[in-house]
């Protein structure tokens, strides 16, 4: 969200209940509209829609180092993760250049738990990410904070995640912070995919609730990397939408799976006008008979 004036920060970050009705509850402010309120003001400050107390409630905050915010893949996977939290609190941090780093690390502050997800180019991180964990990790020396860590790589195998991992591992444990999991995931492109049935695997479901788990538990779990699916599905599906992506710029590859793609994909458009007409024929029959 972005405030009245030039910065563009999270004007308004909002701790949310999982899981519970009303989630309005315990906020800060940007320091540049308006003053800061919140945990660190009240300590036995109680909320109006979950009624309980930082004693009994983890806060829980989903670190985004996506440079591409709301429309990457980290925040796909941190709405699957939410429903994890039932009876948590928590909260979501888009790591940008513009955002307002004081507080935002206040808001890191004020966390009991941390999940950080982030994509792997070439087995690094975002420079975005690292800078922000540089200077958090001088701010929260003295805290005991739990940490949980997914990345995720474009490339079917998961080799990158497991050495971007084992860096975020060395990191929280220089911080002084407890490193509960890790997760890394390959080929995560297919998040993109609005219907992706064949893709969903039992590894990757139970490496996001390890990933939660251990976090509110306070358990140490080992690091598991998996990857998306096998191998054959993930290079057909994924020449699928590439070749739907140069196409609408204009680029027909001839190959044989781009000619195959191209059919299907026309017999679905042509289905999909079909059952429009359809529609439509139904509805004026309806003002028809009405009339």
């Amino acid at each position: 969200m972005q405030g009245r004036s030039k910065h563009r920060c999270v004007c308004l970050f909002l701790w949310q209940s999982a899981g519970r009705v009303g989630t309005n509850e315990c906020s800060i402010r940007c320091q540049k509209t308006e003053s800061a309120s919140g945990w660190q003001n009240q300590k036995n400050h109680v909320c109006s829609g979950c009624h309980a107390d930082r004693r009994t409630v983890m806060k829980i905050v989903f670190v985004n180092g996506s440079p591409k915010g709301d429309a990457g893949v980290s925040r796909k996977i941190i709405d699957r993760l939410i429903p994890f939290c039932k009876g948590q609190q928590y909260g979501i941090l888009h790591i940008s250049e513009q955002m307002d780093r004081n507080m935002a690390l206040q808001i890191m502050n004020m966390a009991d738990g941390i999940v950080i997800v982030s994509p792997v180019y070439a087995g690094v991180i975002p420079s975005v990410l690292l800078g922000f964990l540089s200077d958090l990790e001088m701010h929260m020396i003295e805290r005991r904070a739990r940490v949980s860590v997914i990345v995720h790589g474009d490339l079917f195998d998961s080799d990158d995640c497991l050495n971007a991992l084992g860096v975020m591992e060395s990191w929280a444990s220089h911080t002084g912070l407890m490193f509960c999991n890790g997760l890394g995931i390959g080929g995560s492109d297919q998040f993109y995919v609005s219907v992706m049935p064949d893709f969903e695997n039992r590894h990757l479901k139970e490496g996001m609730r390890n990933v939660m788990t251990s976090l509110i538990q306070g358990s140490i779990f080992p690091s598991l990397c998996v990857s998306m699916g096998n191998r054959m599905l993930y290079r057909r599906n994924m020449e699928n939408m590439h070749h739907a992506k140069m196409e609408e710029n204009g680029v027909e590859p001839d190959t044989w799976n781009a000619r195959i793609a191209r059919l299907f994909r026309s017999s679905n458009a042509q289905k999909q006008k079909t059952d429009e007409n359809i529609s439509e024929s139904k509805i004026e029959k309806e003002e028809n008979v009405s009339e």
